[in-house]
């Protein structure tokens, strides 16, 4: 809810369509404040310092004004805990288009990188380019990224990256060492990555990546065997189900309906 930067009015959609899927306990919760606009932004108030508060309303304002595209990425390691050790299988990865309400989840097996990052955000462009019926995909992008950790390379490295072109203008091309995979187009707007044998394009000069408050907006996802992410991928399919149907009987079917979407399968 914190990762996408809608108001609160729009945040209330996703918290009905939530509730409706996954009932809240009754004894866990006070039924005298039931959700409402006014409740999610005493919740984000709480969340956050005042002086947070107030960046993430500048940030807002900024990307209504700009009418761009706004990417907001999270990730969450997925980690094995035998009760011996600990292992990493996996990674999700969580991608939000503020202005489509696109919502994506991905999961990959192995620790993320820019390109993985990229890929999405380039995945959900496309997407909510066609929701919004846009005419071109040469729009603006903000890629809205967590505030840099030590785990965060990947940020780290698109930030550099992605700055570099807005400082110095999209017709230079950026002297500082690409991010691994990534090569440019000789005489062009244009970078290519390679992830894992598959090869995709980007404008290198669309994107602005900008930073959210919260470091870790996921928490690491734990689970007892290795087949933890194939779980995952169950569990989130059936919540992308549910939330999207109690959206439709809430919402309409509309063009406007936010949508919740898999990028990646689970293997059997």
């Amino acid at each position: 809810m914190d990762m996408s930067h809608l108001p609160p009015e729009r945040l209330l959609v996703w918290a009905r369509a939530a509730l409706v899927t996954y009932p809240a306990d009754p004894t866990q919760v006070d039924r005298r404040y039931p959700p409402t606009p006014e409740i999610i932004s005493h919740w984000l108030s709480r969340m956050h310092s005042s002086e947070e508060c107030q960046n993430r309303r500048m940030r807002i304002a900024a990307m209504e004004e700009a009418d761009a595209m706004v990417c907001c990425i999270a990730i969450a390691p997925i980690i094995c805990d035998s009760g011996d050790k600990e292992n990493r299988i996996g990674t999700l990865i969580i991608g939000f288009e503020r202005r489509s309400e696109t919502l994506v989840h991905h999961i990959i097996r192995h620790a993320v990188n820019a390109a993985d990052v990229l890929f999405i955000a380039q995945k959900l462009v496309a997407m909510a380019s066609k929701r919004i019926k846009a005419v071109s995909l040469d729009t603006a992008r903000y890629l809205a990224l967590p505030i840099s950790t030590a785990k965060s390379d990947w940020g780290d490295e698109l930030r550099s990256f992605f700055m570099k072109n807005w400082r110095d203008g999209a017709s230079k091309l950026p002297s500082l060492k690409l991010p691994s995979g990534f090569s440019m187009i000789d005489q062009s707007q244009v970078v290519e990555i390679n992830l894992q044998g598959r090869r995709f394009r980007t404008r290198h000069d669309l994107w602005l990546p900008i930073d959210y408050a919260v470091s870790c907006p996921l928490p690491d996802i734990y689970c007892n065997d290795d087949q933890g992410d194939n779980q995952l991928h169950d569990l989130l399919a059936k919540a992308s189900r549910g939330i999207r149907q109690a959206m439709k009987k809430t919402e309409g079917a509309g063009n406007s309906l936010p949508t919740w979407q898999g990028l990646s399968r689970a293997r059997r």
